[in-house]
């Protein structure tokens, strides 16, 4: 509600600087911006409690979710009323039906922040635009299916969970519950195994993607590998981003006080230096998936094969190695930058 206020505030003080006194009629500002925003308010407010309720969707999946809802709401509303057509259900925001109702020049095209081609001036009657049946059930609509929202976030609400979660030996022992005697003695050293190093990797990958915003990136460019070349723009793309990662990654861990911390550990250096490099490999290995796929489909795999390998396997043990050395990303970033911009020009 108080939002709400505030943008018509901004409308009456807008009206103030474009409209002479006599025009000037603040109910009507209060009651259009009230009848279109309250409903867009709300289901906004609806689908972000959505958002909330699930831990998944609370980060950078949930704000994804979100841009993609928004996104769309004003693509469907300004071209389903290009020339003069839609209906205001298809409206989720109201802007583009109160619009159009509000004149009676057929419009061709409804987009935000775009102003009329003309030398004339064009009479708009925003109480008219929103006093049309259609638009006020349409607006009821809307607010309603926020209020179904926000409920269903409720009744699906999930609290994140603070307790540790059960330790992986219990997993274990359910999965080896199922197998035969003999089944479980070649099972349990490969389960052990992959339980103990599972939380390596998956500390070394924290480590390595900082923020959601970073992750997004590297997927998005994962992504384009179905599409794109590879030598061209997705190899150089995500070496030049796995090139920061990496050498922040290992002048972090290589600073001299995590190094001594490092040290009381239970692994050994060498091993902590494996495993970071076996959680590089495979996560870049996941990330070059798209790649292989469109070279596969497409026949010429083995033009960029070689590319991927040093990507993969080569690129990660010499930046980790000059961390070791120098205890600094520097000097890897700036050798591996000059090996990216000859790579990007040959």
């Amino acid at each position: 509600m108080a939002l709400t206020l505030l943008c018509g505030c901004c409308g009456l003080i807008l009206s103030l600087f474009r409209l002479p006194l006599s025009s000037i009629r603040p109910l009507d500002t209060f009651l259009v911006i009230f009848v279109i925003a309250a409903p867009a308010l709300a289901l906004i407010a609806g689908f972000r409690m959505l958002m909330q309720s699930r831990p998944w969707l609370r980060g950078a999946w949930g704000d994804v979710l979100f841009f993609i809802f928004w996104m769309a709401g004003i693509i469907v509303a300004a071209t389903q009323f290009s020339n003069g057509g839609g209906s205001p259900f298809q409206d989720i925001f109201g802007y583009a039906s109160s619009i159009s109702g509000s004149t009676d020049i057929v419009l061709h095209s409804v987009s935000v922040g775009a102003g009329p081609t003309t030398n004339g001036a064009i009479d708009l009657d925003p109480v008219k635009g929103i006093s049309e049946p259609d638009f006020l059930i349409s607006r009821l609509l809307w607010l309603i299916v926020s209020l179904g929202a926000m409920c269903v976030a409720a009744v699906i609400f999930k609290p994140r969970n603070i307790k540790l979660k059960t330790k992986r030996q219990g997993i274990i022992a359910r999965l080896l519950s199922g197998l035969d005697p003999l089944g479980q003695l070649a099972m349990t050293p490969i389960l052990s195994g992959l339980g103990a190093i599972h939380p390596l990797i998956r500390t070394n990958l924290k480590q390595l993607v900082p923020s959601g915003w970073a992750g997004l990136v590297l997927v998005g460019i994962s992504i384009s590998g179905f599409i794109l070349p590879f030598r061209k723009a997705v190899g150089p793309a995500l070496m030049l981003v796995m090139i920061f990662l990496i050498s922040h990654q290992s002048s972090l861990w290589e600073k001299r006080h995590n190094r001594q911390f490092r040290v009381t550990l239970p692994n050994g250096l060498g091993s902590q230096f494996f495993m970071t490099w076996l959680s590089i490999v495979l996560f870049t290995a996941l990330l070059l998936i798209p790649s292989v796929i469109n070279g596969v489909m497409k026949g010429n795999l083995m033009t960029f094969t070689p590319d991927m390998i040093g990507l993969t396997f080569i690129m990660p043990v010499v930046i980790l190695a000059l961390g070791v050395v120098t205890r600094t990303g520097i000097m890897a970033r700036l050798l591996m930058l000059a090996v990216w911009y000859v790579y990007l020009n040959v």
